[in-house]
């Protein structure tokens, strides 16, 4: 890769049904206190300019935060070539 990065998003799943597994973007800087780098991409964040081989991310929550299940995606990219996508699930109560 020439230019690797990893950005970031945060989606909030819908409830307008009870078994809905539907998510909505939300935007995560009304969710975490980090600084983050906006993209040309609405909502979405660049967390880490330069990955190493291992990268560590400390997201800081902030609080009373709206209740529900998230999903929280991380954006490998190659300039704006999307490479790949992980996703991680957090519940906030």
């Amino acid at each position: 890769m020439d230019n690797p990065k990893i950005d970031i998003k945060l989606l909030r799943r819908k409830y307008d049904n009870t078994y809905d597994t539907d998510y909505e973007e939300v935007d995560i800087k009304d969710y975490i206190s980090n600084d983050l780098i906006g993209t040309s991409i609405p909502k979405e964040y660049l967390i880490i300019g330069t990955p190493a081989a291992t990268s560590s991310i400390t997201l800081k929550m902030k609080s009373n935060l709206q209740t529900g299940t998230y999903k929280i995606q991380f954006i490998l990219k190659d300039s704006d070539t999307t490479i790949d996508t992980i996703e991680k699930y957090i519940i906030i109560k």
